[in-house]
C-alpha cells in the first residue's frame, strides 16, 4: 500500500505539472499574435491620427480661405492648382474699377497661407499705384509681422526682383510705419543695410519706401525711392 500510495502521488504530481506545463506554453505561444494585434492597432491608430492631422491641415491652410476682395462680378473665374496658388490669366481690356473686376485684369499669382492670402504682380508701379491696386482688390500692401512670413514670401518672388511692401517712413523721417499705421516691430534684422535715404539727381525726394529685394537671400528689405516702379505684393483676408 505505503509504494501505490508513493507511486500514485508522483504520477499525480507529473500529471498537474505536466499540465501547467502545457498551460504555460500555450500561454507562452499565444503572446506573439497579442504582439501582433497591439502593433497593428498602434499602427492605425497613428494612420488615424495622420489623416486628422492632414484634414485640419488642409482645411485651415489650403480649403478654408477665400479671399475678401472688393470685386462686384459674381461669376470670378479663378483657375486653381494642386500648389495652392490661384493663377489669374491676363486680361487684354483695360482695367477700370467701375466696369470690370480688378482681379480678372492683371497677370497676377495669387497664394494663401492660412488666414491670408498674398497677390504677386509681375507688373510694374510706383508705391503708391501699387497700394492703390491692392486696395482695389479688398487689401492693402503686405504687413510682414514674423520672420516666419518673411520666409514664405520670400520664397515664392522672382529672384531677379523687387517687390513693393506696405512699410514707409514717408510721414516723419527715420519712423518706419506700416500702413496700418502700426510701427515697425523687431524686424530690424531682415534690413539688406540700415536705411540711409540716399538722395540723387533722379529721386531727390530721397528713399521713403521699402522693398523685398529678391537678389538678397531670404527676400532682404531695402528702401528705395517711392517713385521707382517695382512689382509689389498685397495682402488680402480670408473669409
Amino acid at each position: 500500500m505505503p509504494e501505490n500510495i508513493y507511486c500514485n502521488t508522483i504520477s499525480r504530481t507529473k500529471t498537474k505539472s505536466t499540465s501547467n506545463y502545457g498551460q504555460k506554453q500555450h500561454i507562452s505561444d499565444k503572446r506573439p499574435d497579442d504582439c501582433i494585434v497591439v502593433l497593428l492597432v498602434l499602427l492605425i491608430l497613428s494612420l488615424v491620427g495622420n489623416a486628422v492631422l492632414v484634414y485640419l491641415y488642409l482645411s485651415n491652410g489650403i480649403v478654408g480661405c477665400v479671399p475678401v476682395t472688393n470685386c462686384s462680378e459674381p461669376d470670378i473665374d479663378i483657375e486653381h492648382d494642386a500648389l495652392n496658388m490661384w493663377i489669374h490669366p491676363k486680361d487684354t481690356e483695360d482695367w477700370t474699377a467701375a466696369n470690370y473686376c480688378p482681379e480678372k485684369n492683371f497677370n497676377e499669382t495669387w497664394v494663401k497661407d492660412r488666414d491670408k492670402v498674398y497677390v504677386l504682380s509681375n507688373d510694374t508701379m510706383n508705391w503708391n499705384s501699387s497700394r492703390e491696386r491692392c486696395q482695389a482688390l479688398g487689401g492693402d500692401l503686405v504687413i510682414i509681422s514674423s520672420k516666419e512670413e518673411q520666409k514664405f514670401i520670400a520664397d515664392r518672388i522672382g529672384r531677379q526682383a523687387l517687390y513693393w511692401i506696405g512699410l514707409t517712413d514717408s510721414h516723419m523721417e527715420g519712423t518706419w510705419m506700416w500702413v496700418d499705421d502700426t510701427p515697425l516691430n523687431n524686424l530690424g534684422s531682415l534690413w539688406t543695410a540700415p536705411p540711409d535715404n540716399f538722395i540723387s539727381p533722379e529721386y531727390p525726394d530721397g528713399e521713403d519706401c521699402v522693398v523685398l529685394n529678391g537678389r538678397t537671400q531670404g527676400a532682404l528689405w531695402g528702401d528705395v525711392s517711392c517713385w521707382r516702379k517695382e512689382r509689389r505684393i498685397c495682402e488680402l483676408l480670408c473669409s
